[in-house]
C-alpha cells in the first residue's frame, strides 16, 4: 500500500483517516459489498480544500468473485451530501462517501461516457455518429467534471462531462466563443446526462510541443492573441478570484502542507494587500500550456473554455508562466 504522508487538520478529521491507513477498511468493504477484495491501493489525487473537505482518489488492485485480478478506482470523500445509493462508511466519528469510477454521484453521464456502447449512442444523439469507437479517460476530477476521447473511424471526439446544473453554461460558452476564438466544436449536448460532444481539434498542445523541443513554436503575441480574441464579457459571465483574492486560502492550506514553508509567506501576504486591482476583462481563468493547441508553428485551438469569465489578465499571464516555469 502506498498513500500519502498524513497531515492534519482539526476541521476536517477525515484528511488523516482517507490519507493514511484509515483508507484501507473503507476501500475493502466497500469492495466487498461487489464481492472484490483490495489487495493494494495508492493515493492518485487530493482535493483538500482547508477547513471543510477532503476527497482522495485512489488507483486499486482488486481480486473479483471469480479470483480475476484487476484495477479498479476508487474515491472517497468527506463531503456526503450524496444520493440513497451511494454507501456512507463511518470511522470513527467521521462519515465518509464511496463510489467506483465511472459511477460518481455528481456525474450522472459519467457511466455512459465510458461504456463503449452507451457512449456511441450518446454521440449518435449529439450529432457524432460512428459505427466503432474506442474510449479513453483524458481527465476525472471526481464530483466535478471529466473529459472521455472517443476514437473513431472518420471521427474523433471529445466527451465532456460535468454535472447538469451546469452543462447549459458549457454549451453556452462553447457557443459564444465559437465565434471569435478557435475552440472545439460543439455537436450538441445532453442536459440530462450533464455531456457535451465536442470535436476534435488538430494541433498538439503547446506543453507538448515545448516538452519535445519543437523549432516551430508560435510567439509570444501569438499565444496572448488568444487572450484579446475573447469576446467581451456579458453579465451571466462568472466573476474569476484570482491568485492575489485566493493568497489566504493558500496561505492556509500551506500552513497545514508545510507549515516550515508556511512561515515565510507573511511578508508575501502583506505586499499583496498593496497590489493594485487590474480593470476587469474577458480572462481564461485557466490559462497555461496544456489549453493551448500549436501546429506548424501557429496558434490553432484553446481548450477547456469552461473557465472563462470575467477577471484579471494578469491572472492569466502569471497562469501561463507559472505553468512554464
Amino acid at each position: 500500500m502506498t498513500t500519502a504522508t498524513p497531515l492534519s487538520d482539526p476541521e476536517v478529521p477525515g484528511l488523516e483517516i482517507l490519507l493514511g491507513e484509515g483508507a484501507e477498511p473503507l476501500l475493502g468493504s466497500f469492495a466487498d459489498m461487489a464481492g472484490d477484495r483490495v489487495r493494494s491501493h495508492r493515493v492518485s489525487q487530493i482535493r483538500y480544500i482547508p477547513g471543510r473537505s477532503v476527497t482522495v482518489q485512489y488507483l486499486a488492485d482488486t481480486i473479483d468473485s471469480r479470483g480475476k485480478p484487476g484495477k479498479s478506482t476508487y474515491v472517497a470523500s468527506t463531503i456526503t451530501d450524496v444520493p440513497d445509493d451511494v454507501p456512507i462508511f463511518s470511522a470513527g466519528d467521521v462519515e465518509v462517501a464511496v463510489w467506483q469510477f465511472p459511477n460518481d454521484p455528481y456525474l450522472p453521464g459519467l457511466a455512459s461516457a465510458t461504456d463503449t456502447d452507451q457512449a456511441r449512442k450518446v454521440l449518435s444523439q449529439l450529432g457524432a455518429e460512428e459505427s466503432q469507437i474506442s474510449l479513453r479517460t483524458r481527465s476525472y476530477r471526481p464530483m466535478r467534471r471529466a473529459v472521455i476521447e472517443a476514437r473513431g473511424g472518420a471521427h474523433s471526439a471529445f466527451i465532456k462531462v460535468t454535472r447538469p446544473s451546469q452543462i447549459s453554461r458549457l454549451q453556452s460558452i462553447h457557443v459564444r466563443l465559437s465565434e471569435s476564438v478557435p475552440v472545439p466544436r460543439s455537436y450538441g449536448w445532453d442536459r440530462h446526462l450533464g455531456v457535451v460532444a465536442m470535436q476534435a481539434m488538430p494541433g498538439r498542445t503547446l506543453r507538448r510541443a515545448l516538452e519535445r523541443r519543437s523549432t516551430s513554436l508560435p510567439s509570444a503575441a501569438q499565444v496572448i492573441s488568444l487572450l484579446e480574441m475573447l469576446p467581451r464579457p456579458d453579465s451571466s459571465d462568472r466573476v474569476i478570484a484570482g491568485p492575489v483574492a485566493r493568497a489566504s486560502d493558500h496561505a492556509r492550506l500551506l500552513s497545514i502542507v508545510d507549515p516550515e514553508s508556511s512561515q515565510q509567506l507573511g511578508p508575501i501576504l502583506e505586499a499583496l494587500d498593496s497590489v493594485e486591482v487590474e480593470p476587469s476583462t474577458a480572462a481564461h481563468g485557466d490559462f497555461h500550456s496544456a489549453q493551448i493547441l500549436v501546429d506548424k508553428g501557429q496558434v490553432v485551438g484553446l481548450l477547456d473554455v469552461d473557465t472563462v469569465g470575467v477577471g484579471e489578465r494578469v491572472d492569466d499571464l502569471a497562469g501561463l508562466l507559472g505553468h512554464l516555469s
